[in-house]
């Protein structure tokens, strides 16, 4: 009789209990589980299922390790590392493997830390081997051990995902760190006879001076990719939180200062300083109290990223020009981020000034500029909803506006000259959303459209329609290049307060400098990634502010702007990138502190 724990098969050979399910299990554990690996394509890619398993039948991943393997380049993680986007979304369409985008984009994300390990450690083998536990007498029904918690810390600190104490032990069963066949099963000895052959097999080229590679180390089953079994007399275990570090603004990978760990892990009351450069308004300061919910590095129980998490905050600021800002907002994702909501409200006061629309005088008597105050008081809120299996969301935003407008001469040449007005607005919203990360995109888009109605029926004081078109799109030419390029289009009706018509946005023109009922630009940016973790920045830029959209092209000046800058990378795990740029445009040179994109 087989013991507990044990069966005995219809060929007579008593086996661990949980292969006799389905004959693939019993292979599974006949020819590869506890078996040690040292080829790093079979160890990235027993990571990889691993992670694509939690919360799923082991069988499930067993039956589509080959649809995995064609679909991941047969887990060559250094072809991994440069799948795009739209690889990401043919992936999604694949029904031969898991479509799930978080698993696919950690697989990528993996792929490319992996790398970097190898680079460090020369490969992953010697990396995972070093945390090989001691010997001991027998399996423990365990599902984490002290050597799994390290592993797994240090992974995370790497940047790594979906390798929680739990999941990294079940690796480390898989590719022999430990031998976890249970004592009177017939493979145990096997499992063993083959990590004491490749022990000897190391020592041997080792002591021989041979430049082997761990790929290079001969054991028995090394072809076929070892993959977990599910855990021992138990389900699945879902992947455990991250365990508690000192906290340091030290990157331990490279020794440079970064916020990546405070980020990960702050949660509640954070300060935000505010720099303001806008030409428009002068320089200036303020202070945020941001509220995080959540901390950013939040995952589910499947190890799987909960997105950005839900932040309220206040903010207010002034500038050299008297203009002074106050307001509130919350934003909100939920459901792994396929909802998203956004609530602002607020007020102002800012001195501004009015040059015109569509290249026209600033006023009746032909002033460069009349000079204005505006003072009113605002709200926005914004729920917009992710379509099944895409990065396309849709929603409806409603905003509100109560303005006030005082010239200190004369009245500008526009067709309404109405001062206090109220307007009331209901968009419809589409956003597409690819970018690899929110904070300082490498590659993506994130174009979003809005149609929006301005309606007295919503609790305004005049009707007219707007579109506006924002699309930004990263594209990497290499691994030190970065192109970018943002386009920018807006139609109003005339019905329009001048205040509120379209105006160029470039780096180097102040806000509101050139208005019209329609307005294009586009700006685009390379950057160069030169030494570590600083990188230099180059952009230039284009636009025309016209009152028909007939005017385009000759009958309308031309804004062209340009200029530079230089970006470090603050946190290396969430990407974050800050710096400063210098833009100058037809009139001035600009300075402008850039935090993220």
């Amino acid at each position: 009789m087989a013991g507990k724990g044990l069966v005995r098969g219809e060929d007579g050979v008593v086996r661990c209990s949980w292969c006799a399910a389905d004959e693939l299990y019993r292979v599974y554990h006949d020819e590869e589980w506890g078996f040690p690996q040292r080829a790093d394509r079979r160890l990235f890619e027993k990571l990889c299922l691993e992670g694509f398993q939690s919360g799923l039948s082991w069988l499930t991943i067993l039956k589509k390790r080959e649809n995995f393997r064609r679909a991941f380049a047969d887990f060559e993680f250094e072809k991994v590392a440069r799948f795009t986007p739209r690889r990401v979304a043919a992936l999604l369409q694949d029904s031969g493997i898991v479509r799930h985008r978080g698993k696919i984009e950690s697989t990528i994300h993996n792929a490319r830390r992996a790398c970097e390990l190898v680079e460090e450690r020369g490969s992953l083998a010697e990396y995972f081997w070093s945390f090989e536990p001691a010997r001991r007498a027998g399996p423990k029904l365990q599902t984490e051990t002290p050597e799994s918690k390290a592993l797994s810390k240090d992974l995370k600190r790497r940047g790594w995902t979906y390798v929680g104490p739990t999941t990294m032990h079940a690796f480390m069963q898989a590719m022999g760190l430990v031998n976890d066949h249970l004592q009177g099963c017939a493979v145990r000895r096997a499992a063993e006879k083959a990590r004491a052959l490749l022990l000897v097999c190391v020592i041997a080229a080792l002591g021989a001076s041979c430049a082997s590679t761990p790929d290079a180390a001969p054991a028995p089953h090394q072809d076929p990719p070892r993959q977990d079994p599910p855990r021992q007399d138990a389900p699945p275990t879902p992947q455990e939180p991250q365990p508690e570090s000192p906290m340091s603004f030290i990157d331990p990978q490279d020794g440079a200062f970064d916020i990546s760990q405070f980020l990960a892990s702050r949660v509640g009351f954070l300060p935000i300083p505010i720099i303001i450069t806008e030409p428009a308004v002068g320089f200036g300061g303020g202070l945020g109290l941001m509220f995080l919910h959540d901390h950013l590095g939040r995952r589910d129980a499947e190890g799987k990223s909960l997105g950005t998490p839900s932040i309220s905050g206040i903010a207010g600021g002034y500038t050299e020009s008297d203009t002074w800002f106050a307001g509130a907002l919350h934003f909100g994702s939920w459901n792994h981020d396929n909802l998203r909501y956004l609530g602002v409200v607020g007020g102002a006061h800012a001195n501004l000034d009015f040059f015109g629309t569509g290249g026209g005088d600033g006023g009746a008597s032909g002033e460069e500029s009349l000079p204005f105050q505006l003072d009113g008081f605002g709200l926005r809120q914004e729920l917009l909803a992710r379509l099944p299996d895409s990065a396309l969301f849709a929603g409806l935003r409603y905003e509100y506006a109560n303005t006030r407008t005082n010239f200190d001469t004369g009245v500008p040449a526009i067709d309404d000259p109405t001062l206090d007005t109220e307007q009331a607005a209901l968009a419809l919203v589409l956003q597409y959303d690819t970018r690899d990360n929110i904070l300082s995109p490498n590659r993506g888009m994130n174009p979003r459209l809005v149609f929006s109605r301005y309606d007295e029926a919503l609790g305004g004081d005049s009707n007219y329609n707007r579109i506006d078109l924002d699309a930004p799109i990263w594209v990497p030419l290499d691994e030190k290049l970065i192109a970018s390029a943002h386009a920018l289009a807006s139609f109003s009706d005339t019905a329009a307060p001048f205040y509120a018509l379209p105006y160029i946005t470039l780096r180097g023109v102040p806000a509101l400098r050139y208005q019209g009922t329609s307005v294009l630009s586009l700006e685009t940016e390379l950057l160069w990634n030169f030494s570590g973790r600083w990188s230099l920045v180059g952009f230039g830029g284009v636009g025309q502010a016209v009152d028909s959209t007939s005017d385009f092209g000759a009958e309308s000046d031309t804004i062209v702007s340009g200029g530079g800058g230089v970006r470090y990378l603050i946190s290396r795990v969430f990407g974050l990138r800050v710096g400063i740029d210098i833009a100058q445009g037809p009139e001035d040179t600009a300075v402008y502190i850039q935090i993220g994109n």
